[in-house]
């Protein structure tokens, strides 16, 4: 999935409205930046080190990129916790959301955990909750004429 120029702000609005729904409490800059540009659609074809390389360009000292693996982890736990039932309901296979430590696909339909969430999020819960950020965006800016 590509970035659309036209729509790239409501994007990035739901993106934030959803991390807000995941990373609500306890959250870290760490696992914020990392659901941030991990899930954002200009990033999907970014391997795992340099998004991040994008991370530790944000929190230099603060972020290694060693990191990387179990900070992922921690936000594809917490995104489980807060949207496991409505993925389910959505159809999406929750047990392909752990995989082993050093999985790697083994065939063109085998996907990371994240890419898994992703695809539930851009291509099910944008359109279905994206529809309602947009009229509330709409509202607003009439509001304010």
């Amino acid at each position: 999935m590509t970035s659309n120029a036209g729509n790239s702000s409501l994007q990035e609005r739901f993106l934030s409205d959803f991390i807000e729904k995941v990373l609500w409490k306890g959250r870290s800059d760490n696992e914020r930046l990392c659901c941030e540009l991990r899930f954002h659609p200009q990033n999907y074809n970014q391997t795992n080190t340099k998004v991040a390389e994008k991370i530790n360009d944000q929190l230099p000292g603060i972020f290694d990129s060693t990191s990387m693996p179990g900070t992922l982890a921690a936000v594809v736990t917490k995104i489980k916790r807060a949207f496991g039932e409505q993925m389910a309901a959505d159809g999406v296979k929750l047990e392909e959301l752990q995989r082993e430590r050093g999985w790697k696909p083994q065939n063109s339909e085998d996907r990371y955990p994240w890419q898994v969430i992703y695809q539930w999020l851009w291509e099910v819960e944008f359109p279905r909750s994206g529809w309602d950020l947009a009229t509330n965006l709409a509202t607003c800016a009439i509001e304010e004429f």
